[in-house]
């Protein structure tokens, strides 16, 4: 059986300063326009991308990391940037791997 998303774990990631979220089967996604949807939705993706491409380039895409780190958390600058995540097996399988990354800016980017 494949893995699964398990839990997403975001660390100032555009809109979201600091948040881990626990998937089930189904899981649904919903809120208020502004409320950070999309933004969590680019966290999937720019995982997904990072795990075939350069954190470079998938920075890149977006527009650098200025663009995709909250600038209104932490107190230090530039914030660090984190995105990790838990994946299991379906059927109770215990099986689990994780995959996280941080990333900091220098004060010129």
């Amino acid at each position: 059986m494949e893995p699964i998303l398990r839990s997403l774990i975001l660390k100032r990631f555009r809109s979201i300063p600091a948040e881990t979220i626990q998937f089930d089967n189904p899981t649904f996604l919903v809120g208020r326009n502004g409320s950070g949807k999309s933004n969590f939705r680019d966290a999937l993706d720019f995982l997904a991308e990072a795990m075939s491409s350069s954190l470079h380039s998938v920075f890149d895409r977006r527009g650098g990391i200025a663009v995709v780190r909250n600038r209104t958390s932490g107190k230090s600058y530039p914030p660090n940037l984190g995105l990790g995540a838990v994946l299991g097996r379906l059927n109770g399988e215990v099986e689990q791997a994780r995959y996280a990354f941080e990333v900091r800016a220098t004060k010129n980017h």
